[in-house]
């Protein structure tokens, strides 16, 4: 039997209702780039939190790790590392994933070096597909959170399958160990999750661009091999 969707989003299904969050730390401004800010709610159903740049996870820190100020789901465990990964994360950190800006370019259907972000990319995609399919067509896909899947994880598999056989989308690097990473990321993820329905207006808010979500389908039409409608 198909979902109940309210106006903005699904109960995950992966739900800690005592996460604690603690007060931002300030930390002082650099030009070009955005410090850490608020540290990560931890959960124990979660994936463990690692740093963007270093890996260590929360277990083998003194300190607690600390979301991106702007995007508010990479995470760091220090002014330097999160310095280190700049150059790289600003991309994609709070900006609209257009075609010269993201990696979405002619030539690149996603980002070749970002790993996380090509994981965020390939999730949003999805999601918002889902979205317009049950909006626009009143289609709600069989094992999906729309369906009323409990674990909508094996379609989002058959997304990445159909991805993987679409040449020049995904990266060089893209291996089944990268693939188990997205899907991880696709359960766990803090913002792009796929037990979180989402809709256009959350896509434009989250990435601060109207354009996004037409990116976005631009993708999932090359995925899928057409248009949601």
């Amino acid at each position: 039997m198909p979902f109940h969707r309210s106006r903005r989003s699904l109960l995950p299904i992966f739900e800690d209702a005592n996460a604690m969050k603690v007060d931002t730390i300030p930390i002082a401004t650099a030009k070009d780039w955005v410090w850490v800010s608020t540290p990560v709610e931890t959960s124990e159903k979660s994936e463990p939190a690692t740093c963007a740049t270093c890996q260590k996870s929360q277990s083998d820190l003194q300190t607690s790790l600390k979301c991106c100020a702007r995007c508010q789901t990479t995470r760091y465990c220090s002014v330097a590392c999160q310095k280190e990964y700049w150059k790289a994360h600003k991309l994609v950190c709070g900006k609209p994933i257009n075609p010269h800006n993201a990696g979405l370019t002619d030539d690149k259907d996603l980002p070749s070096s970002l790993e996380k972000d090509v994981f965020i990319l390939l999730i949003d995609c999805h999601r918002l597909r889902m979205e317009d399919e049950y909006t626009f067509k009143g289609d709600a896909a069989t094992g999906s959170l729309y369906g009323g899947a409990l674990n909508p994880l094996p379609h989002f598999r058959k997304f990445l399958d159909k991805a993987e056989k679409k040449e020049g989308i995904l990266p060089e690097w893209w291996d089944m160990q990268k693939r188990t990473m997205c899907e991880k990321e696709a359960v766990f993820g803090t913002w792009a999750n796929i037990n979180h329905a989402v809709e256009k207006s959350d896509i434009v808010q989250h990435y601060k661009n109207p354009m996004a979500p037409m990116t976005l389908r631009a993708l999932g039409e090359k995925i899928y091999g057409e248009g949601f409608m």
